[in-house]
């Protein structure tokens, strides 16, 4: 359909033909604020994602594993468009004090995956982030991030972790 240019960021909105939340303007970024936050049930429109993969559907929020929100924009401040370079941010929080999974050496990694036709489901493989945690008892937000191209598609473009 017809999508208008809106100056700055936009806040995604829940789309119930994806099942997640997506921007419907093009801008110079799209931002889910912190609507994806949550563990299961506790997830606002759970499980938020266009292929019903569960980021984690157990346990208790900030203590596990959990997609707190996502954040693509474009580098150059500019609205977002094919060929340009973008940046998607996501502050993750990842299990503490666990018992058998705190591990003074931990890292915590995310797979970023993109796919320039959100119908079509074909996703690619973008990067893998890695961030080393110096003190697990404190250390529990951290943020993964990856940079991309954005590719010819039709449509809706999406990005997954």
């Amino acid at each position: 359909g017809n999508r208008k240019l809106e100056a700055g960021p936009l806040t995604a909105t829940y789309d119930p033909e994806f099942t997640a939340l997506r921007c419907h303007n093009i801008s110079t970024a799209c931002d889910t604020v912190f609507q994806i936050a949550g563990v299961g049930d506790s997830e606002s429109n759970a499980p938020n994602t266009i292929d019903s993969c569960e980021d984690y559907s157990i346990g208790t929020h900030r203590k596990d594993e959990s997609i707190e929100r996502m954040r693509v924009r474009s580098l150059d401040d500019g609205p977002l468009a094919v060929g340009k370079e973008v940046l998607v941010e996501t502050i993750v929080y990842r299990a503490v004090n666990t018992t058998g999974r705190d591990d003074p050496n931990a890292q915590t990694m995310g797979h970023f995956f993109y796919t320039s036709d959100a119908h079509s489901r074909d996703w690619s493989y973008v990067n893998t982030t890695i961030v080393q945690v110096e003190n697990t008892a404190t250390v529990s937000q951290l943020v993964l991030s990856a940079t991309f191209v954005l590719q010819p598609g039709n449509g809706t473009q999406a990005v997954s972790l």
